[in-house]
């Protein structure tokens, strides 16, 4: 009978402590509260940021896409290195391992210049965007990715992303294999080139 009690005993000791140390985590996380809500913000500012600092080629690629798909000439440009593709299209296929070193070069000419002003007389030019904004809009086409194939880093700040594209126009439809070129640059990358299987460009009639 004796040995019951000190059994019960002991049984409520533990129970005792368990119950202590359970009022002393949930006191040391009301304690915190404000500190664990405050990096609990900061991870999600973190992510934020990286989300808008970092543009990985496969992002790019959707970006592009999506912009043209919703007729916006803005973000399609914004999405893209005019200079990168000009660079690629002067290049053969076996001469990509040397865009990198001829992008920079051509940087550093007038002809960069030219291109670049031309550009922005272009973008600055809203009345003729919206129209040709307009124009788009009025087209009863549609473009989405399908699915995205491969990304390959194929040379020095070049990547290929080959993507399955699906298009449809007046309620016909056609997929087809892309590869879409893409140049990293620092934490952003930009659109320079599709291409179709045939190896033709698909954006050379926008420049």
């Amino acid at each position: 009978m004796e040995e019951n009690k000190d059994q019960k005993a002991v049984e409520a000791e533990v129970i005792k402590e368990n119950t202590s140390s359970t009022n002393k985590v949930v006191e040391f996380i009301k304690a915190k509260k404000l500190i664990i809500g405050v990096i609990i913000i900061a991870i999600i500012l973190i992510i934020v940021i990286v989300n808008l600092i970092v543009v990985s080629p496969k992002e790019a690629v959707k970006k592009f896409v999506k912009a043209f798909d919703n007729a916006d000439l803005e973000k399609m440009v914004d999405s893209m290195d005019v200079a990168g593709f000009y660079v690629l299209s002067g290049l053969d296929e076996d001469e990509y391992d040397d865009f990198w070193s001829e992008y920079k070069d051509f940087k550093d000419t007038s002809d960069y210049e030219d291109l670049m002003d031309n550009m922005n007389d272009t973008l600055d030019d809203k009345d003729a965007l919206e129209e040709a904004e307009d124009q788009l809009k009025d087209l009863d086409y549609s473009m989405k990715i399908d699915k995205i194939k491969e990304v390959k880093k194929i040379s020095s700040h070049l990547y290929r992303v080959k993507i399955k594209l699906k298009l449809t126009y007046d309620d016909e439809e056609d997929t087809q294999t892309v590869n879409c070129y893409v140049m990293k640059d620092g934490t952003k990358s930009y659109v320079i080139d599709f291409k179709n299987s045939s190896g033709s460009s698909l954006l050379n009639s926008m420049f």
